[in-house]
């Protein structure tokens, strides 16, 4: 295959030529009620572009999965520099409900080559067309935060003033605005001096897509790797920017759009019969379901094929599962974020959406429950709980001292803690007031994954005789107390010379009240056993564990 850069230095870029596509259509209709509020809760950045003729809904999208939206486009003009916005962006409608969300707001600014045409080169060499631009283009950013600047492609003799014209600017835009610029593929590109245009702006975002398109083979728009039918790639175009530029420069992009071929065969990659057609990747999943979806081991994307009458065809357009391997190289490289082509063009389906949100929002932290207790008194007034505990939350939790094995003394506290650790605690209702709450505390043995349960034995010695109510609670500590004072029960504790007693109640039948048994023990054998011991007068002792402060995980 050519790689995809070599012919485009002989056509259109991706967004030209879908602009192009659009040149006739009017302005899509973009309403906003006003109402409701979000936050992005992504961990990279995320932009999308929304070009004036896609429609989305602005009071029902997942603005907690975007954090920057870019209008697409005014156009600069070639002619004198001045700016048209024939569509009244980036509008009310869009800023307000953007804003509300907590979603940074830019203009794209664009200058296309025509087939054979000079436009960026005439308006790079004037510095009276650049100074006009540059004044309109901040005038029309106020209120806003940033610009876009997308030239497809800058010719290798305009390099140097091309950089010039992104410095001059990113030097005129307001304090905290940002630049973005659309970036070829890689770097094989002359025209752009890629380390100098990343420290002129604050971000470049790679056009990691039309790797493939209307006048090429088959294959696939943005093929993660290569092999097989395929030379180029996302991961060697991605890599050729990181040899020069910091991986906080870079978002990558990615594509909601595929192409589908008449060929001349339905092997993989074959040669187009015909001219292609755009498949958006809200329409690509009933054509997976009607021809068979297809998996390109190299490429690591999906197609299909079909005959037409007698007409071969291939597709080929990203899903979600494509979508979320892209997204495991941002990851690994960590990466700013991503840059989607374009927004509006996944309505109506939610994989795109999952597969940002699997890739960039944070699990929910780890959550420690108590699900129920076993207590036990043994010799010399040892009192023994078993806790049968779970990580409720999305995030494992690390084992902390003090282990479960340490065994407290009535007046001693557990002294010292991390903030955000988790811990699990005994207290007692008669406690003296100088002591501090929830007394004796003890950290997992082990770390607990998300969901998994164990049980966590602990000890302590009460000293005080007479009737004592325990508690267990679950202490998140320097944040809060997600249980306190549960599963309470009362134990009957003798001087410590005379070791231990029964359990109060004993003459009535009733284990103590919401206190969890010990698997395997009904409530009736606990209830026969403090009964029998009650009218036998006997006071019962129970040998201390031969393993304390142990957990089971399950």
């Amino acid at each position: 295959m050519v790689a995809p850069l070599l012919l485009a230095a002989f056509a259109a870029g991706p967004h030209a030529r879908d602009a192009q596509l659009h040149a006739l259509d009017a302005d899509a209709p973009r309403v906003w009620s006003g109402t409701g509020t979000s936050a992005p809760v992504v961990n990279r950045r995320v932009y999308g572009y929304l070009p004036y003729w896609e429609t989305i809904d602005l009071d029902n999208y997942r603005w907690d999965l975007i954090t920057d939206v870019i209008a697409f486009s005014v156009n600069i003009s070639s002619a004198d520099g001045s700016i048209s916005n024939t569509h009244a962006l980036p509008g009310a409608a869009l800023v307000g409900a953007a804003h509300a969300h907590g979603v940074n707001v830019h203009v794209g600014a664009t200058l296309f080559n025509s087939s054979g045409g000079s436009e960026i080169a005439t308006f790079l060499a004037s510095s009276s067309m650049r100074a006009k631009a540059v004044s309109q283009l901040t005038a029309l950013a106020s209120g806003i935060e940033g610009l876009d600047l997308d030239f497809e492609f800058v010719p290798t003799a305009s390099r140097d003033a091309f950089t010039s014209f992104v410095q001059q600017l990113h030097a005129a835009m307001q304090p905290g605005q940002e630049l973005t610029l659309a970036m070829p593929a890689n770097t094989s590109l002359g025209g752009y001096d890629d380390a100098a245009l990343a420290a002129s702006c604050e971000r470049l975002l790679l056009m990691e897509y039309d790797y493939h398109y209307g006048g090429s083979n088959a294959g696939p728009q943005a093929p993660l790797t290569t092999g097989g039918f395929w030379n180029a790639s996302i991961t060697g175009g991605v890599d050729s920017f990181l040899a020069l530029v910091a991986a906080d420069k870079i978002a990558m992009g990615v594509p909601y759009y595929g192409l589908d071929w008449p060929t001349v065969s339905s092997a993989p990659g074959a040669a187009q019969s015909g001219s292609a057609s755009t498949v958006l990747f809200k329409d690509a999943f009933a054509k997976f379901t009607a021809y068979g979806r297809l998996w390109d081991s190299p490429s690591q994307t999906p197609w299909y094929a079909y005959d037409a009458g007698g007409q071969e065809h291939e597709g080929w357009v990203d899903d979600g599962q494509s979508l979320a391997l892209k997204y495991q190289l941002v990851n690994s490289q960590n990466l700013a974020g991503i840059m989607i082509w374009a927004l509006g063009y996944d309505n109506g389906r939610t994989e795109s959406w999952q597969a940002i949100q699997d890739a960039f929002v944070p699990a929910a932290a780890g959550e420690l429950r108590i699900l129920s207790v076993a207590y036990q008194l043994e010799e010399n007034n040892f009192f023994s709980a078993t806790l049968h505990v779970r990580n409720i939350g999305g995030q494992g939790i690390d084992p902390i001292a003090p282990p479960p094995d340490t065994v407290y003394e009535e007046t001693q506290s557990s002294t010292g803690s991390i903030a955000g650790t988790w811990r699990l605690a005994l207290d007692v209702a008669d406690r003296p007031a100088a002591q501090q709450a929830r007394p004796w505390r003890w950290g997992l043995p082990q770390s607990l994954a998300p969901g998994a349960e164990a049980d966590v034995q602990v000890q302590v010695q009460l000293e005080n005789s007479g009737t004592r109510t325990v508690f267990a609670a679950v202490i998140h500590e320097g944040v809060d107390v997600p249980q306190d004072n549960v599963f309470p029960t009362q134990v009957v504790i003798g001087s410590p010379d005379a070791g231990g007693s029964a359990a109060p109640d004993a003459g009535s039948g009733q284990p103590p009240p919401a206190v969890s048994q010990p698997r395997g023990c009904s409530h009736a054998s606990f209830a026969a056993f403090w009964s029998l011991a009650a009218l036998l007068g006997m006071r019962v002792r129970n040998r201390s564990w031969s393993r304390r402060g142990t957990s089971s995980a399950k």
